[in-house]
């Protein structure tokens, strides 16, 4: 806010209508902040006790290794680009299988810098909504864990691996501050170009299917109903719930969001479901986010990659349903027992 004034999130000088959420100057800048305090960590000895503390636990309750526990933790508060940040010298050792659950961790969860952002948007519909917010949070984290080993599973010699524990690399607190802010620069500059290509190509995807009537969130929203059906909603609602659900992953939840705020002739219940199934950064943009990241992350990996990019946006939409099932079923024993 000091920098970029109200831009960055201060007060409006002037009488504005609708959403100031501006992502460059607010949300981004976090990335610099996160970049320059994991290497200023690193260097100071603190992150590879986390990381072996980490390990210590989930190792045994989740069966990861040391970086991505940590960065499991972290995600839980942080971003899909700043959670693994926080393990940035650990990144270029993590396997195959890890760079794609931290990825699946990412499109499945959202960030404590849009909660306040979500949870003005949808105060009006859902009670308490940020305590869901959180919980939905925390609960996507071991779901998309289990979904990310189903979909690539960790192998025999993965598995055989040990941590590892990079060198450090700077010999002063600030040149390790220097260093996490100049290598957090090209992810967010590829993070902002990435965003700016790919809405720019659903817009003109969208333009020309417009020409017949079409457009993307339609035909995802009727791709969709079935499992909007299997949350609980039939007939035109199943439909109506289904469009939500294409919106968010052709453009994004905040999308989404905005349509369950219009939803008034549904119950509590089912638009809170809706919530939960809508939640998280799973959607088209985001893969581009997720390849620029971590094409700096793990540049070795680079071939592989875009594909375990669009995997994780799978496991991202199915994390969220998931969630929302459970939401369902708790909704429907608490209903039964009351009946009774």
């Amino acid at each position: 806010q000091f920098v970029f004034g109200y831009l960055g999130g201060g007060d409006m000088p002037f009488e504005v209508k609708g959403n100031t959420f501006i992502l460059f100057f607010q949300a981004l800048p976090v990335i610099f902040v996160v970049g320059a305090l994991s290497m200023l960590l690193f260097h100071w000895g603190v992150i590879q006790k986390f990381v072996a503390g980490f390990a210590f636990l989930f190792s045994r309750t989740l069966r990861v290794r040391g970086p991505l526990a940590l960065c499991a933790g972290a995600k839980m508060f942080l971003g899909q680009t700043d959670a693994p940040l926080l393990v940035r010298p650990y990144l270029q050792y993590m396997t195959r299988s890890e760079i794609f659950a931290a990825m699946s961790m990412g499109m499945a969860t959202t960030s404590v810098t849009v909660l306040v952002l979500y949870a003005s948007i949808l105060e009006s519909v859902i009670p308490n909504v940020f305590m869901h917010l959180v919980a939905s949070t925390v609960m996507s984290v071991p779901i998309s864990l289990a979904f990310a080993q189903l979909l690539v599973p960790t192998g025999k010699d993965e598995s055989a691996q040990k941590e590892i524990i990079p060198e450090r690399q700077t010999n002063s607190a600030m040149e390790a501050i220097g260093l996490g802010m100049y290598q957090a620069k090209d992810v967010v500059v590829g993070i902002s170009l990435s965003l700016i290509v790919f809405i720019a190509f659903v817009f003109v995807i969208n333009k020309v299917l417009g020409k017949f009537g079409w457009n993307l969130e339609t035909i995802m929203g009727y791709a969709m109903t079935p499992l909007s059906w299997l949350l609980g909603f039939s007939g035109e609602r199943a439909i109506e719930a289904g469009n939500v659900l294409g919106q968010k992953i052709v453009f994004n939840e905040i999308f989404a969001f905005s349509a369950i705020t219009k939803l008034t002739h549904f119950s509590e219940q089912d638009r809170i479901v809706l919530f939960y199934a809508s939640n998280g950064f799973a959607n088209i943009g985001s893969i581009g986010i997720v390849v620029s990241a971590w094409n700096v992350f793990a540049p070795k990996a680079k071939k592989i990659i875009p594909t375990l990019a669009q995997k994780a946006l799978l496991v991202g939409v199915f994390a969220a349903l998931a969630n929302a099932m459970v939401v369902r079923l708790v909704f429907d024993v608490t209903d039964t027992i009351k009946a009774l």
